[in-house]
């Protein structure tokens, strides 16, 4: 069965005319009402594209992948989270057991007793420990084999400076404890609005890795379904099943199918292989520990991933359809792709650094910079209910908008074929 055959069993059958240039688009007779013809087209779609053997397959290897990566992650956290230190005299360093490994969340060390000849040995040959204290030298001495942990470090001095400090008013005959306490009153006290008001921290490692790994996830869904949608029209353009489609429903209706039944397939296979790695991690006990509002974050991800590819979808598509071969595709998605690189780099580059960013937060209200920003803005803490409201309702007066401009192109060009229609002569073609 040829591909136009099995394209017009989704329709019902009607008389086609046979130049299809001339084909009236504005006069549409069809009985069947707009809601119609677009549930028509995403039925299509869908039973085309998420039915495809390459889409199974893909999908389930994506799924595999994630389970892969989840699984990973935990073992290589678990192996790596407390620190091994070797130590020739722990009594000269009173509470050295108690410095946390990575940070103050962090377990504690796990102490060797051992020589430094063994220690140096140990960490030469990657046996257990992970840095070797001598305590028996003046200063201290921390071995390690290319580089030492710089926290572990940090921690190791200060201990050590209370520890001398406490030493000397003893043999002053003062007291260790209370001065202690008038330092700790001397010491200026940090009070975060943010932290008060809100509750939240506001940027930490969990947001900045929940930022990351966002930011190249919708890039990558975003951009790959949009091209996939582009890559669609101009099939059917070359092809010329179009115009056994615009026999049938009209051109408004089988853009907007279109563009919902490829973005259900996109959303419905993304879930698949996220919710597959998510859903690892949970099980593994690895996302119990995280304190981010991971509700919010996930309702707002999901929204402008359902916008952001609509909105891009559309251009694509619009912008496909004044095409008619697949090689042309390239040059014509460049400045697309490029209009989508400028916010991702500004969310994996600059947002981590200076979350505070005003230009990011500016960004973030553009419809076409949003889907990536404001889902990272979110993650790090720093979105306001007010960039979040503005941001969404820009994004959600933009898309209708951008519907009616892709719309008219589409329709101005989807049947002309050959060289490429310049958009000038598309849109004024209606």
């Amino acid at each position: 069965m040829s591909e136009a055959t099995s394209t017009t069993e989704h329709f019902p059958k009607r008389t086609r005319q046979r130049n299809s240039a001339e084909a009236p688009m504005n006069s549409h007779d069809s009985k069947l009402s707009r809601g119609a013809e677009i549930k028509l087209v995403i039925g299509r779609e869908l039973k085309v594209v998420l039915f495809k053997k390459s889409t199974i397959i893909t999908t389930i290897v994506m799924a595999l992948f994630a389970i892969a990566g989840a699984v990973g992650m935990h073992y290589l956290n678990a192996s790596s989270d407390k620190l091994v230190v070797g130590i020739n005299d722990p009594d000269r360093v009173p509470g050295i057991s108690q410095i946390k490994s990575m940070d103050e969340d962090a377990s504690p060390v796990e102490l060797v007793v051992m020589s430094r000849a063994d220690g140096e040995k140990d960490i030469e040959n990657g046996d257990k420990i992970d840095l070797f204290v001598d305590t028996k030298t003046t200063p201290i001495e921390v071995v390690g084999w290319s580089r030492v942990n710089t926290a572990f470090v940090s921690q190791l001095t200060a201990l050590n400076s209370q520890n001398e400090l406490a030493k000397q008013i003893n043999q002053l005959g003062g007291d260790p404890q209370k001065v202690n306490a008038e330092i700790a009153q001397a010491t200026p006290k940090t009070v975060l609005l943010r932290v008060e008001k809100r509750g939240d921290s506001g940027t930490g490692i969990a947001g900045i890795v929940v930022s990351f790994v966002l930011t190249i996830l919708l890039f990558m869904l975003i951009v790959s379904s949009g091209s996939m949608v582009a890559m669609s029209v101009v099939e059917e353009k070359s092809s010329r099943i179009v115009e056994i489609l615009l026999a049938t429903v009209r051109s408004s209706s089988l853009l907007t199918g279109k563009v919902l039944g490829a973005g259900i397939s996109s959303l419905i296979t993304t879930f698949i292989f996220v919710g597959a790695g998510a859903l690892t991690s949970y099980l593994l006990g690895d996302l119990g520990g995280v304190q981010i509002e991971f509700g919010k974050i996930f309702a707002l991800s999901v929204f402008w991933l359902i916008l952001g590819f609509f909105t891009y979808a559309l251009i694509y598509a619009g912008a496909a359809a004044t095409v008619s071969r697949q090689e042309d595709l390239g040059q014509l998605s460049m400045p697309i792709m490029m209009m989508a690189l400028v916010p991702y780099i500004v969310a994996s580059s600059v947002l981590p650094s200076n979350p505070d960013s005003v230009v990011a937060k500016y960004m973030s209200y553009v419809p076409v910079f949003a889907p990536f920003l404001s889902p990272s803005r979110n993650a790090l803490g720093v979105a306001t209910t007010t960039d979040n409201v503005v941001s969404i309702v820009l994004g959600l007066v933009f898309c209708p908008l951008m519907i009616w401009v892709s719309a008219r192109i589409y329709r101005g060009a989807i049947l002309r074929t050959g060289d490429r229609v310049k958009l000038k002569d598309a849109w004024n073609s209606n």
